[in-house]
């Protein structure tokens, strides 16, 4: 959510990279919440990862799929390499359990 608790609160369904920094730039993401996962997210994506979802396991089937109720998908941005481009060291730079 941008402006969580607040009455503009809004959904954040599909963004790119460089959309989450700006708004994690920006304060829309606190340390003690979202902000940790946002940054994880990121660095996974600037390692060559094709796509960062953050949603809960009942919602994952969802996100993967771009529905707008299943989660936070983040994109990489067209300056990103995709995965194909990355070096071998970036593409097995990524934590088991997350999905290039």
């Amino acid at each position: 959510m941008l402006d969580f608790g607040t009455p503009r609160q809004s959904a954040l369904t599909t963004v790119t990279a460089d959309e989450a920094a700006r708004h994690l730039a920006e304060g829309q993401f606190p340390p003690g919440s979202m902000g940790p996962k946002i940054e994880a997210a990121l660095q996974f994506l600037a390692a060559g990862g094709d796509l960062a979802v953050i949603t809960s396991p009942r919602l994952l089937a969802q996100s993967l799929t771009g529905a707008d109720s299943g989660g936070t998908r983040i994109e990489p941005g067209p300056a990103q390499a995709s995965p194909a481009q990355a070096s071998p060291a970036q593409a097995s730079s990524a934590p088991a359990g997350y999905i290039r």
